[in-house]
Formats: C-alpha cells, sequence, structure tokens
C-alpha cells in the first residue's frame, strides 16, 4: 500500500447536473458583440448584442394563498388582506449578449477551466411564454400575450435550460477523522461542560495536538490518541482514549507546501502535481472497414429534433462517442454525419437533428446508415486475443444455514461461471478477461439478473484449460450443493478469449480510408497480429485490425493549443484570463495578436484526425472547387444546415437551436495527478494510489467565421503561410508584409467574436 490513497473527487463523480462526468467546463462565457452605430445595421439597434442568446434569467415562484384582512385600518397590528397568487414564473431580460456552448469554447477563442471550487452556471434559452417584444422582463402573462414564440404558423413555449458545473482538478486524500493527541500526559485538552448556571461552551472541548488523520507508512513514537464525543448522553462533547498510533499522517494538496513531519500528530505536508500522458499514433496495415446497415428512421414532429432510427441487423453501436452516417432519407434534413444521443438496443438508436419539422406526423423514411466508418470510435477497444473456449458451465454452490436463534444464518447460495477450452491467459491467479462471441443471452435466475454471453470481468484463473467468473453470491435459498451443482449453459463454442490487461483504446482516428489512429496512453502495438475491434469493453466483435508496428508520440491536448499549469491543475490556452473579464462588450482582457498570437483553440481541422485527413486530401488535389471541403468540420456543419431548412413550405419559422446544439466534436487527453516526489516520506510510487490518471475531454465547437479564413492559409500562396516569402502575394498590415498566419490572427485569433 502507499497510505494515503488520493483520488480524484472532480469532474468525476460531479453532480447530476453534469452529464459528462469527464467533461471540463470553461470558467469564460463567450460573449456577443454590440452593433455598431456607424455604419448602421438595418434591423438591429445601435449599442444592443447582435446575439440575444441566453440573456433571460428565470425564476419559479411558488403559490402563495389569500391573506384575509384583519384588525382596523390605522391601528397597530392592521393587515391589509391579499388575493391568493397562483404559481408563476418571472423572467428577467439582462441583455448581457452571453452565449452558452455547454461549458465549451468556440475554435479561436479562450478556454479556461475551473481554478475554484465548483461553480454551476444556468443558461436559459429562448425564455418565456410568448411575452411581446421579446425579450423582456414579465411575470405571468398578461391577457392577449401570445402562447409562445411563433412556430410552425402558430405559437409554442420551447424554453430550454442548460445547467453545468464548472470544476477545478480537485484531488483529495482520504480522511479518517480528527483526533488529539497528547504525549507523556493523562491529559489531552481542555474541558467545560458547563453547570446550571453556566451553559456549555460552543467549542465545549479543545483536544491538544489535534490533527485531521491520513496515516501514512512511516512512524514515529507511539501515542495515544483522543476524540470528541458526547460524553454525558445530553449532547455535551467531552474526550475520550481512542486507540494508540504511531503512523505519521501525510497530507497532500494542490498548492500545498512541504513541511516534513516527525511525529504522529505533527502532519506531514506536501503537494500534488499534474501531467498530461502523451497517447500513441499508430500505423494500420489492414482490416479498416466500414460497416453498413438499412434501416427506417422516424423524425418525430415537434421541437425535440429527435431522430429514431431501427436498422434490419445489428447496428453494433455501443454509446454516444459512436457517429453514423445517414444517407438516402426522404427528406434531406435527416441525412448528414451525426453523433449518437443514446442507444436503445441492439437495433435501435437515436440522433438529434439540427432542424425540427412541424409535424402532423411523424416522417418515416428507409435510410441507409454507415455504423462504423473504419475504428474511428472514441472509447473503441482493440484486443489480442490469447485462446477459445468451447464450454460454459453454471456452478450453484450451497452455504447452508448455521447457528439458532437470534444468531441463526439462513441458507444462501452463490453462482459461478466456468469457462473451458485453451483459454491462454495463464495457469492460475486472478485477471481481468474478456469473453467475446459466445453468443448467449441474458437471464435470470429467481429473480436476479444473471449475465451472459460477451464481458469483460475479474476471473479466477483455475488451469490452463479453466477460468471461473463469480456471477451472483449472497442469493437467498438452499439451491445447490455445498460441493457445486454443475449445469452446462453452452458447448461446441469457438468463443474467443482476451487478457483485458493488454487491451488498446482508441481516442481518435482511423476512419475508413486512413492509416492513422491515436490510442490512449504509451503503448506498443504487435506487427501482423490481428487485434478485435469492439466498440467497447462489452460489445461484440466488429472487424479485425492489423498494424504495421511503428508507432509515434501524439497529444490532441497539445495540437488542440491546451496548456496545462502543473502545479494547480489548471488547463487553459497561452494568454487566457483565469476569471470571466468584466466588461462585457466583446472579449477585453488582451487577446491581442501582436503579443499573443498563439492564444486560443486551435481550428479542429489541426488537431481531429478525421478532418486533418480529409484536409490533406483536399489539399493534395489542389482543386478550388473543394475549397470548403478543406475543411471538414465545417463542410460537415454547412452541409447539415443547409440540409435542414428554418421555414416550411408556408414560411412558417420551424426551428430554434442555441450554438451549443450545432456541430461539436472533443478533445480527449489523459491527465495524470501524484505526490509531488520532493514531498514524499517514501520513495515508492504505487499507480492508482501515489498516482492516478484520469481521461479528460473539452468540447470544441465550429466557429464559422475561422472555418471560412482557414482557407488563407490553405489556398493562397502557401510559401506565405508561416513566413513571407513573396511580398507580390503577401498580406498587408499597416503597410508592412505579413505572413498568411498573421493576417488570420489578426483578424480572428481572440480578437472580438461576432455571432451570425
Amino acid at each position: 500500500m502507499a497510505n494515503p490513497v488520493i483520488f480524484w473527487t472532480q469532474p468525476l463523480d460531479s453532480p447530476a447536473t453534469v452529464d459528462e462526468p469527464h467533461i471540463l467546463r470553461n470558467d469564460l462565457v463567450t460573449i456577443s458583440t454590440k452593433a455598431p452605430s456607424s455604419p448602421a445595421i438595418p434591423g438591429l439597434t445601435a449599442g444592443a448584442y447582435i446575439a440575444q442568446f441566453n440573456d433571460v434569467a428565470r425564476v419559479s415562484n411558488p403559490a402563495a394563498p389569500a391573506v384575509p384582512e384583519s384588525g382596523t385600518f390605522g391601528d397597530p397590528g392592521y393587515v391589509a388582506g391579499s388575493p391568493a397568487i397562483p404559481a408563476n414564473t418571472q423572467y428577467t431580460y439582462t441583455d448581457e449578449g452571453k452565449i452558452g456552448l455547454d461549458g465549451g469554447v468556440f475554435e479561436l477563442l479562450p478556454f479556461s477551466s475551473g481554478v475554484s471550487p465548483a461553480t454551476t452556471v444556468t443558461f436559459t434559452d429562448f425564455a418565456g411564454t410568448g411575452r411581446s417584444p421579446y425579450p423582456s422582463s414579465y411575470g405571468t402573462p398578461a391577457a392577449g400575450d401570445n402562447g409562445g414564440i411563433p412556430l410552425c404558423g402558430g405559437t409554442a413555449n420551447i424554453e430550454v435550460q442548460t445547467s453545468y458545473s464548472i470544476a477545478p482538478m480537485a484531488v483529495e486524500i482520504n480522511t479518517t477523522g480528527t483526533f488529539g493527541a497528547s504525549p507523556g500526559t493523562p491529559t489531552p485538552g481542555t474541558f467545560s461542560p458547563g453547570t446550571d448556571d453556566t451553559p456549555a461552551s460552543s467549542s465545549p472541548a479543545i483536544l491538544n495536538n489535534s490533527f485531521t488523520a491520513s496515516f501514512g507508512d512511516t512512524t514515529g513514537p507511539t501515542v495515544t490518541l483522543y476524540v470528541l464525543q458526547d460524553i454525558t448522553g445530553e449532547g455535551q462533547a467531552g474526550w475520550t482514549a481512542s486507540g494508540t498510533e504511531n503512523r505519521i499522517s501525510e497530507m497532500y494538496t494542490i498548492g500545498g507546501t512541504y513541511h516534513n513531519g516527525t511525529s504522529v500528530s505533527d502532519v506531514h505536508r506536501g503537494s500534488i502535481l499534474f501531467e498530461v500522458r502523451p497517447d500513441t499514433e499508430a500505423i494500420i496495415s489492414g482490416g479498416n472497414v466500414t460497416q453498413n446497415r438499412t434501416g427506417t428512421a422516424s423524425w418525430a414532429a415537434g421541437q425535440s429534433r429527435t431522430l429514431t432510427v431501427t436498422t434490419s441487423g445489428a447496428h453494433g453501436l455501443t454509446d454516444q462517442y459512436n457517429r453514423v452516417y445517414i444517407t438516402g432519407a426522404s427528406n434531406n434534413a435527416m441525412n448528414g454525419l451525426w453523433n449518437v444521443a443514446t442507444v436503445t438496443s441492439d437495433t435501435q438508436f437515436t440522433v438529434k437533428l439540427f432542424a425540427a419539422q412541424c409535424g402532423p406526423a411523424a416522417v418515416t423514411s428507409s435510410v441507409n446508415v454507415v455504423t462504423y466508418d473504419g475504428i474511428d470510435k472514441k472509447g473503441g477497444v482493440l484486443r489480442q486475443q490469447t485462446g477459445t473456449i468451447n464450454t460454459i458451465q453454471k456452478v450453484v454452490i450451497l452455504s447452508p444455514a448455521s447457528g439458532t436463534g437470534p444468531s441463526a444464518t439462513p441458507a444462501t447460495h452463490s453462482i459461478n461461471y466456468r469457462y473451458t477450452g485453451p483459454h491462454g491467459l495463464g495457469s492460475s491467479g486472478t485477471i481481468t478477461a474478456s469473453v467475446s462471441g459466445s453468443g448467449l443471452a441474458s437471464g435470470t435466475h429467481g429473480s436476479n439478473p444473471i449475465p451472459t454471453g460477451d464481458f469483460t470481468s475479474a476471473v479466477t484463473i483455475d488451469s490452463g484449460t479453466q477460468f471461473t467468473r463469480s456471477v451472483a453470491s449472497g442469493l437467498a435459498g438452499a439451491s445447490g450443493t455445498v460441493s457445486g451443482t454443475v449445469s452446462t449453459l453452452a458447448s461446441g463454442l469457438d468463443a474467443d478469449t482476451f487478457n483485458a490487461g493488454n487491451d488498446l483504446e482508441v481516442v481518435a482516428g482511423g476512419m475508413f480510408g486512413n492509416n492513422k489512429v491515436i490510442l490512449k496512453g504509451s503503448v506498443s502495438v504487435s506487427p501482423n497480429v490481428g487485434y478485435s475491434f469492439h466498440g467497447n469493453t462489452t460489445s461484440s466483435e466488429v472487424s479485425t485490425i492489423y498494424f504495421t508496428g511503428s508507432k509515434t508520440e501524439r497529444s490532441l491536448f497539445q495540437d488542440a493549443g491546451f496548456r496545462l499549469n502543473s502545479t494547480t491543475g489548471r488547463v487553459f490556452t497561452e494568454g487566457a484570463p483565469s476569471t470571466q473579464p468584466s466588461g462585457t462588450d466583446g472579449m477585453p482582457g488582451g487577446f491581442d495578436p501582436s503579443t499573443n498570437s498563439n492564444g486560443g483553440v486551435k481550428e479542429i481541422d489541426n488537431w481531429l484526425p478525421r478532418s486533418m485527413h480529409a484536409k490533406a486530401k483536399a489539399l493534395e488535389r489542389n482543386d478550388p472547387t473543394e475549397l470548403l471541403k478543406a475543411n471538414t468540420s465545417g463542410q460537415h456543419q454547412l452541409d447539415q444546415m443547409l440540409n435542414s431548412p428554418m421555414v416550411d413550405v408556408d414560411e412558417n419559422l420551424t426551428t430554434l437551436i442555441t450554438p451549443r446544439e450545432q456541430k461539436e466534436e472533443t478533445c480527449w487527453f489523459t491527465m495524470r495527478a501524484f505526490k509531488n516526489p520532493g514531498h514524499r516520506r517514501t520513495s515508492t510510487f504505487v499507480d492508482g494510489e501515489d498516482v492516478i490518471t484520469r481521461q479528460f475531454g473539452i468540447k470544441v465547437y465550429t466557429n464559422t467565421l475561422s472555418d471560412r479564413n482557414e482557407i488563407i492559409l490553405d489556398y493562397i500562396d502557401q510559401s506565405n503561410k508561416d513566413q513571407v516569402a513573396n511580398t507580390d502575394t503577401a498580406f498587408v498590415a499597416n503597410g508592412v508584409s505579413i505572413t498568411n498566419q498573421q493576417h488570420l490572427d489578426n483578424g480572428y485569433a481572440n480578437g472580438t467574436f461576432k455571432n451570425q
């Protein structure tokens, strides 16, 4: 053991308002610009924010009962009566021009993760029940107000609210309580419980040498520990002995300073540091194919924008990290590259479209779906087969009843699964193993679900031809026998076995037609050995992948322009303020390209393998007709928006969506937190105790302006991209020739953000 153990507290196991525990949130809120007075923009009020998303605060007020009049007017104690007030909602328009991105960030804009205790940010979009003009401040709508925002030829209240937590890289130490230690004296402190005439103090007991205990693995002189407790039965605290102890407590905190503790009560102190671990880019030599399915898609009427797809066979999708490409739909808004929203069954999943439809009924169409485009799937698993199993048996083991009377223990039973065959997992010990291809469906034993079929779990290796998995224990009843009742569930199988400890996890890349994939962590790949690719650790095989064996370090985190403060754990972009700037016009705080040309998150096409590959191919062709295709993240969004008209045939508005509902990509990376080696009392480092790792992601949204203007870097005299090589074709600023990159920085890199 490496006591005390450190562990993540945020954002892992974050509050329920955070739908993705490993997503880092932006501490900065994007602010739109104000409309100029000269030249004026038709239809916009000078000085008003161009974008008016998330400008409305909402407070729900409960119902208040009627209050009758009492007393005589003018007399003391007179109470004026008031009528009953029904429950109502108060909306307050603040005109702050803020745009909620669910904690994400636009390309080229700054990012800063929280460095203080977690805070919750809430945005209310399109708030209200139809007050005109909109937006405005009001309570319960007055008579004559519309029933909502004009949609689909009528009015509808489509109020949307999003809340997310901005949490720091919080890491804590396990503690066992607060103790006092009084070496060499029987008196641990002072205590005055009070008398009939003198109440007890609000701090009734003071423990000498009190400390919060996080006992380590080094020792000092043995002392008696004391704790506070109720010693009178009347809530009056005193002290009581709590055993002896010689282990020195160690407290490691973020930003902590070094102190060499020398005794039990003299807590040793040190800091926790952070680092981003590099990932591995590997080269695929074969087996990278697409998986296609036919099926039907149903687009529900209304503003939910949910498309439900039912495939004719098992789609193999596993979670929201899958993406699908839909073609052939009768309504073009259903076609395109989409992120999966939910996987509801083996043959059904949903996506969120960029458009809503007025109805009155759902739109249903036959579709073709690319469910896997190669192995480009975050969280996908690559496994090396160790062997096979041919038989699965269920073993029911009885634990007989024992004892009599109040101390009697009723009979229980447990269930193990026994797998036989040349599994190749070893001859003894306990490992985490996977079995794929058994083909068994889940079942039940009484009211207890019994998982079968494909699985990843801890197993006990009984021999080179048998291993056992514990399925259930402590089940009520006297089923089975003490030695175990054996029944065969399946035989004649040819199911593959894998040592899960050797699994490789996909971070990004590996799409069909591309031979590069980023794998989590620093790993090696065996050349010309078949790897079984799975959507996650519990799904069946999608394809078999082969590698060349070559590899290189790669970090999406670095490529995207993110940086890490190793002392605080703050993730940021160069020059980004640690908190929201005080101004409300643009992004005050100094994102001056002349002093911070590298500030802001890089364009998606500069770090996402899918986009980088397509962009490189477009550049190879050097075809001016493919200018947009040079920026595939923007191209996919453009295609989806053009395929999703915002009005129907009668020119009625059909859809209202927010910027956070547009196309985004997640930059995934692995961060490691560890006790400062220079502050340790021991030189040992135990993984998972002294050193802990977590995978995090940052959502990056497409920025239309950056997409459009990145073409400058790609197609206008490449010789001037990073240095001025041709003054005849170079851009000019203040009479001086500048590079294409400087031109882009001057216009868009953390300058004034415009929402169009």
